[in-house]
C-alpha cells in the first residue's frame, strides 16, 4: 500500500522498467522520445499558466489548459487505454503525476492546493494539490475500461493507485472513502474470469487493479474489513471473504471444467493476481477474527474437497500453492 511517511512514492508506469510488462508492442525509440519531449512540454505549459502573473489573464489559466473535463477524460482515455505502446503510456502517466504533485512550485490552479483531511499525523501538514483530485476523479469517471482496453490497463492502474495514496487517508474531497470503496468493490464483483489456465502470462491487469485499489483501502480503513453485501431481499449479508471467495476458491468440477473451458473459475490464476489477492485475504483477516475464522473455513473445504475419492479430487491444483 506504500513505504515509510514523507518516502517519495514511485512515478507510474516507471516501477518495472523499460520493458513492456502487458504484452504490447515496443515502439521506435524516436515515436517514444516525440512523446516523451510533447508531454514535458504540456507540463511546462501547465506549470507556467499556473504562475501568478498568468494566472491574472483568465485566458491563459490553467484552467483553460486543464479545465475542461470532457475533453481530458477523452484525452486520457486516448494515451492511457487505447494507445498500444505501453512506453507512451508509462510517459504519459509520468507527465500527469508530476502535474499532480502537491509540492512542485506553482499549483496548477489559482485557487492552490486542496487541504487533505483523514487519519494519521501528516494529515493536518500535507495538502493535495487541485489538478491530483481532478485527475484522479477523471481516472475513476473511465471505469470500467472497455474490453478492447482493458488489456492496456497497467499503467493506467497504476496511476489511479499512485494518485489515491497521495491523498492523506485516500480521501478525495467530496468522495468519501466508504463510497469509493464500495464502487471498486462492484467492479470487481462483476468483473468476468478472463485470465486463462493454459496461458500463465497473461495477467488481467483491470482484475489486478481493482484488488491493489481494495488493498490499499483496507490498510488505510481497516473499519472497512466489516464491510457486509446484501444479495437478496430478506437474505443474510454477506461478508468480504465470502465475496471474494470466487476469486481464489472456486475450483470447478473436472466435468465443469471441461464445460467451461479455459475461462473456468476462479478469476485468479497468474501468480501476480493470485498473489494480489492473498494479500487482500490476508489483510481481511488481520484483526478480524470472524474474517479469518470464514478464511479458514474456506480454505479447510477446499483442501478436503481435493482431498474426496469423488469426482472433486480431479480438480486442479490448490491455487494456494
Amino acid at each position: 500500500g506504500g513505504g515509510p511517511a514523507g518516502a517519495e512514492p514511485p512515478t507510474p508506469g516507471q516501477a518495472d522498467g523499460a520493458a513492456p510488462a502487458d504484452g504490447a508492442p515496443a515502439a521506435d525509440g524516436i515515436d517514444v522520445q516525440i512523446a516523451r519531449e510533447a508531454l514535458r512540454l504540456l507540463v511546462a505549459c501547465a506549470r507556467a499558466a499556473a504562475s501568478p502573473e498568468a494566472a491574472a489573464d483568465e485566458a491563459h489559466g490553467a484552467g483553460a489548459l486543464l479545465g475542461d473535463g470532457a475533453r481530458l477524460r477523452s484525452w486520457m482515455r486516448s494515451m492511457l487505454l487505447r494507445c498500444g505502446v505501453a512506453d507512451v503510456r508509462a510517459e504519459t502517466c509520468a507527465a500527469l503525476y508530476a502535474l499532480a504533485r502537491a509540492d512542485v512550485p506553482g499549483e496548477l490552479t489559482g485557487a492552490g492546493a486542496v487541504p487533505a483531511t483523514g487519519s494519521g499525523t501528516a494529515a493536518g501538514a500535507r495538502s493535495v494539490s487541485a489538478a491530483l483530485c481532478t485527475f484522479a476523479r477523471e481516472l475513476l469517471a473511465l471505469l470500467p475500461p472497455a474490453e478492447a482496453e482493458s488489456t492496456h490497463s497497467q499503467q493506467f492502474f497504476e496511476l489511479l493507485h499512485t494518485l489515491v495514496a497521495a491523498c492523506a487517508g485516500c480521501i478525495l474531497p467530496g468522495l468519501p472513502p466508504a463510497e469509493l470503496f464500495g464502487t471498486v468493490l462492484q467492479l470487481e464483483v462483476s468483473h468476468q474470469v478472463l485470465e486463462r489456465r493454459d496461458a500463465p502470462d497473461d495477467v488481467d491487469q483491470e482484475l489486478v487493479g481493482y484488488l491493489r485499489l481494495l488493498l490499499l483501502l483496507l490498510r488505510t480503513h481497516p473499519e472497512l474489513k466489516r464491510w457486509r453485501i446484501g444479495e437478496a431481499p430478506g437474505a443474510p449479508p454477506v461478508g468480504l471473504i465470502g465475496c471474494f471467495s470466487d476469486d481464489l476458491f472456486q475450483l470447478p468440477s473436472a466435468a465443469e471444467a471441461r464445460s467451461l473451458g479455459a475461462h473456468a473459475p476462479p478469476k485468479c490464476k497468474t501468480r501476480t493476481s493470485r498473489a494480489v489477492a492473498l494479500a487482500l485475504l490476508a489483510e481481511l483477516a488481520d484483526g478480524e477474527p470472524a474474517n479469518l475464522a470464514r478464511l479458514v473455513e474456506l480454505h479447510l473445504a477446499q483442501q478436503l474437497a481435493r482431498g474426496g475419492d469423488g469426482p472433486a479430487a480431479s480438480r486442479p491444483a490448490s491455487v494456494w500453492g
